[in-house]
């Protein structure tokens, strides 16, 4: 490069006659005006008289890595380009924007006739995102701009609508390759470990702290929270039309019409008194935030009658005294029972029941001599090892018959109890409460219905609210009816191989007692079975709601009991998205999601979920199907784990 360097002058009047002078001084000989990408690198190259500008790039500048670091960010080849066609993506400073952004994004932009993103591409900005972050910097931009408005805007055109359509059509493709899978999470990895030095960057101690710092200085920032709240309310007005998305439309609507005059705010603190004491909490109505946070306020606790702090976020916080072993159905099913009977009715994890084996009883109703347990499936589950569960705790799984085993003590004590769980909606858990201790809102005679053989469709709506287990297709439904209104309902099944009739689903509607219901409609079945030479009726109990073997429905209609069979129903998906069999974490019926060897093949790729399976098998990166495991030992690597209940019982009848 000697022979094409000159006598540098630069902009201090500095002289640079050596190559040595660039690595230390490239920022002073290129001057304010390149570094601020007012003038072109080339420009000034010229100016300093270089005429071949490749030549000094490639032989010298490139090869400082500082310089590199700075022109690798920047669309040299856009700096000073006089083309209307192309205008630079870093013509504008933030001086520029702050003074005259309504002029440079133009009319159209302003009437709402294009969106600041397809405006700023259409000025020559390849990533629109920098320049946008300039704008929301602006606080007369930001009382302008609306996030959902512009997403209105761009859905309208036909050319945004076709982009997402492709690009949403090509993820679906993408997500079914386990080799694209397994690529971008190898490639994701080995990015952070030679960025951080470890797999998750949050997990490098620099950028931690970086991290919490700026989270820090941002929810001190009271501009940047209260824009924060905007952006995330404005959405949930424009499309539920209430403030708070964790309030359904029509309580919201309630509401109104309940407090007429009062503002949002007073509104949802009057909602979040009732939400208060659904969940066993009294409190100062003012004393209420009334917006979602982190705030501690005092309210009385009245299960254990103490005043205590706690938060309100989606939903109250546990009480920090009694709340400790309670989950958030259990306090809110206890505070239903508590405001319908009293304190004095019901009693909250009584150890004198099951003493023998050291358990307690969630909810006992001493003078019913009935009791029930609300169980949570993520911690009910039988894992064939122990997991890594929430905070990094070790969940040890459960006994296969844990649940049945402490069925068989109450039981023996004389105690009915029943199993609850808390993936069952909330309605239907309280109806069948009030069912076992005989509280019906309505009751019936099944002389008083009529009598109707119904389909499949008009059944669906009425069994995923009714019964525990939901809608199953059944050849044959018989119900009981009071109008158009199904009141209860019978359907079966005919199994040909044994020339039996297995009875699928019995419900009626919630909170509704049907007077000899299940003999009327038993009587039909019988009828059907003698018209068609069938032997035999078989039916299975679901012992987490039937505890007694010997004193129910079933016997009483005249079946013999033929056994008790260990099951489980469900699946509990621990803490995954499957893109093809589960959407979210949860408790999934197994019927419905049937783990053939070709089903489970098709998960090939994913990540290995479970964090303990993971760390103490480093070598497996993603999720392969073993078929010499069995199909929990394969489920088990994605954090997919079986839940035992109560088991069921087997009753028969004989034509």
């Amino acid at each position: 490069m000697n022979h094409k360097l000159k006598s540098l002058v630069a902009v201090d009047g500095t002289s640079y006659t050596h190559p040595i002078d660039w690595p230390l001084h490239w920022k002073d000989i290129l001057g304010p005006d390149v570094l601020s990408l007012k003038t072109s690198l080339s420009s000034r190259l010229h100016e300093l008289g270089f005429s071949e500008c490749a030549s000094v790039m490639n032989n010298c500048l490139k090869k400082i890595p500082e310089f590199n670091a700075w022109y690798s960010r920047k669309d040299q080849h856009k700096i000073g380009n006089s083309s209307s066609t192309h205008l630079s993506r870093f013509r504008y400073t933030l001086n520029d924007w702050q003074q005259n952004w309504r002029d440079i994004l133009g009319p159209d932009v302003l009437l709402y006739k294009i969106t600041v993103r397809s405006r700023l591409i259409q000025l020559g900005y390849k990533h629109p995102q920098s320049p946008l972050n300039l704008l929301e910097s602006i606080q007369e931009f930001m009382e302008w701009y609306s996030p959902t408005k512009q997403r209105e805007i761009g859905s309208a055109s036909v050319d945004w609508a076709a982009s997402v359509a492709k690009a949403s059509a090509t993820r679906k493709v993408l997500k079914q390759d386990p080799a694209y899978t397994k690529q971008i999470i190898t490639k994701r990895r080995a990015t952070n470990i030679s960025r951080y030095g470890v797999e998750v960057p949050l997990k490098n101690d620099r950028v931690h702290s970086d991290f919490v710092a700026k989270l820090r200085s941002l929810y001190s920032d009271e501009g940047f929270m209260a824009s924060f709240r905007k952006a995330m309310q404005e959405p949930v007005l424009v499309r539920f039309g209430i403030p708070n998305i964790a309030m359904n439309k029509g309580i919201w609507d309630s509401l109104k019409h309940q407090f007429p005059g009062l503002s949002d705010v007073e509104l949802i603190r009057e909602y979040r008194l009732i939400r208060l004491r659904e969940f066993g909490f009294e409190a100062d109505k003012a004393s209420i935030p009334a917006k979602s946070s982190g705030a501690l306020f005092k309210a009385k606790c009245l299960l254990c009658n103490n005043v205590v702090e706690i938060k309100y976020a989606s939903k109250p916080s546990s009480c920090p005294i009694c709340g400790g072993s309670r989950s958030v159905m259990e306090r809110r099913l206890y505070m239903y029972l508590y405001s319908l009977f009293g304190s004095g009715f019901i009693k909250s994890k009584d150890m004198s029941i099951l003493k023998s084996i050291n358990r307690e009883i969630d909810i006992l109703i001493p003078s019913k001599k009935v009791g029930f347990e609300i169980n949570g499936g993520y911690t009910h589950c039988s894992p064939i090892a122990p997991c890594l569960s929430f905070g990094s705790k070790i969940l040890e799984p459960l006994s296969h018959k844990y649940h049945v085993n402490k069925t068989e003590e109450a039981l023996s004590q004389g105690v009915l109890l029943y199993h609850l769980w808390d993936h069952w909606p909330i309605e239907l858990l309280k109806s069948i409460m009030l069912a076992k201790l005989g509280k019906f809102e309505s009751t019936y005679s099944a002389k008083e219905l009529g009598y109707s053989e119904v389909s499949n469709a008009s059944l669906r709506q009425f069994l995923d609210s009714c019964h525990h287990l939901g809608f199953c297709k059944a050849q044959h439904a018989y119900a009981l009816m009071l109008g158009s209104e199904i009141k209860q309902v019978l359907t079966f099944n005919i199994d040909s191989r044994s020339n039996s009739i297995v009875l699928v689903r019995g419900s009626s509607s919630l909170n509704t007692l049907v007077k000899y219901g299940f003999q009327r409609l038993f009587k039909h079945v019988l009828e059907f079975a003698k018209a068609n030479s069938i032997e035999r009726i078989i039916t299975y109990l679901d012992r987490d709601l039937t505890p007694d073997p010997k004193d129910n429905h079933t016997v009483r209609a005249g079946f013999a009991f033929c056994g008790w069979h260990e099951s489980f129903n469900y699946y509990c998906c621990h803490s995954l998205r499957l893109p093809i069999v589960f959407r979210k974490a949860g408790i999934y019926n197994r019927r419905r999601f049937r783990f053939t060897e070709r089903r489970i093949a098709q998960l090939e790729g994913l990540p290995i979920y479970n964090k303990m399976y993971a760390l103490s098998h480093p070598e497996e990166l993603v999720f392969k199907y073993d078929p010499v495991l069995t199909e929990q030992q394969n489920l088990f690597k994605l954090d997919v784990h079986p839940l035992y209940t109560s088991g069921t019982f087997k009753y028969e009848y004989t034509v």
